[in-house]
Order: C-alpha cells, then sequence, then structure tokens
C-alpha cells in the first residue's frame, strides 16, 4: 500500500508540473481552418469546415456535420484518437448549434462519447464512457449550447481515447445539420482512493 501511494504521489507530482491537470488533450479542438487531426465519415452525409464560430471569431470556424437522414437513427460522425492513462477520469465537452435552415428539420440530436483502446489507433475497444446528448427541438436551435459527458474513469489497459462527436437524425429523410466547436478532453484528478468519495481512512499522515 506505502509503494502504491508513493507511486501516486511522484506520477502526481509529474502531471502537475506539466500541466496535465488542465489540458485540453485533443488537436485542433476549435477547428481554427479546417478539420485537421479529425476523421470523419461520409456515409449518409457530410462533415465539413465552416466559418460559423463559438465565439464569432472571424478568423476560426467550426465542424458541420449536415445528416441527409437516409434511414432512421442514422448518425454522421468524427472521431479523433489520443493517448490517456488507465485509472485516471475523463470528461468531454463540445458546444453545439443545430442550425434551422431551409432543407434541414430539427429532429435529431447531437451526441458525445469517449471510448476507451488499448492500442494507438483506437481500433480495439476495452469500454466506453456514458454519452451526452443534446435534443435538437426548437428552444436549442440557432444558438450556441454546451454540452458535457460525465466523469468516465479510463479502465485497465486504456492507452487512447477515441473521441466521438456524432450528429444523429431521428426519421428517415428528415435531414439535419449541426455544427460544433469548442471541443475538450480533459483529465480529472488522477487518484482514486478516497479523494472523490471523501473517505480518506487508507491514507496516513506518517512517512513511510
Amino acid at each position: 500500500m506505502k509503494k502504491r501511494m508513493a507511486m501516486l504521489l511522484v506520477l502526481g507530482t509529474a502531471l502537475a508540473a506539466s500541466g496535465i491537470c488542465a489540458q485540453n488533450l485533443l488537436d485542433n479542438p476549435d477547428f481554427g481552418t479546417d478539420l485537421g487531426s479529425w476523421s470523419c465519415g461520409t456515409s449518409g452525409g457530410i462533415a465539413v469546415w465552416d466559418p460559423r464560430d463559438v465565439d464569432g471569431a472571424p478568423d476560426s470556424g467550426s465542424l458541420r456535420i449536415d445528416n441527409d437522414a437516409p434511414s432512421p437513427a442514422a448518425k454522421v460522425s468524427c472521431v479523433q484518437c489520443v493517448p490517456v492513462m488507465e485509472g485516471v477520469s475523463y470528461r468531454l465537452a463540445a458546444s453545439i448549434y443545430f442550425a434551422d435552415e431551409v432543407g434541414f428539420t430539427l429532429d435529431g440530436s447531437a451526441r458525445i462519447q469517449i471510448g476507451f483502446s488499448d492500442d494507438a489507433a483506437c481500433f480495439n475497444s476495452v469500454g466506453y464512457g456514458d454519452v451526452g446528448i443534446l435534443n435538437s427541438y426548437p428552444g436549442n436551435a440557432d444558438t450556441w449550447v454546451p454540452l458535457t459527458t460525465q466523469w468516465n474513469l479510463a479502465p485497465v489497459g486504456a492507452t487512447h481515447a477515441v473521441v466521438y462527436l456524432i450528429t444523429w437524425a431521428t426519421f428517415q429523410d428528415e435531414p439535419i445539420r449541426t455544427h460544433y466547436d469548442a471541443a475538450a478532453l480533459t483529465p480529472g484528478l488522477i487518484f482514486s482512493d478516497g479523494f472523490e468519495s471523501g473517505d480518506t481512512l487508507v491514507w496516513s499522515s506518517s512517512v513511510p
């Protein structure tokens, strides 16, 4: 137990010194000029860069997904694979904009999720986090709305995480247009022995 505690303290010191606790692990999370570092599926719709920006910045933009709704519950997504550490909790966030425009409906949702993998290509799955869902009812249209998942613990064996940004069409032939911006994958506390729950009995104030 003492050896494990010492290792966690060393790890915590190293991560704090590197600034990882406040670090966004995603590359090109704000979609400044393109969709670089993101891989997008094109079956059933398109995913393109768009000048609409969550902050209204003229020199930045967002990811725009047009789901053509070729079938009920059709989805179009963009993903990114990044390194993570097992035993650390991660949370995914993004800002969502449903475009109420000619040719598109508000019958669908935006979904964000973390998947965990044991390989650098995020091919093999070792678990999934919860899904953050924002429905596209009129009150959420034509405005930026923040969406966040819960904290998700990277399971044993996880070395990488794949981040999903998904536009979901509810009904066939009712397309939906969604923008994503300010995506962020951030790590939380690295300690799992009592700090989150408030039970610190496993810790000692004595020096090993």
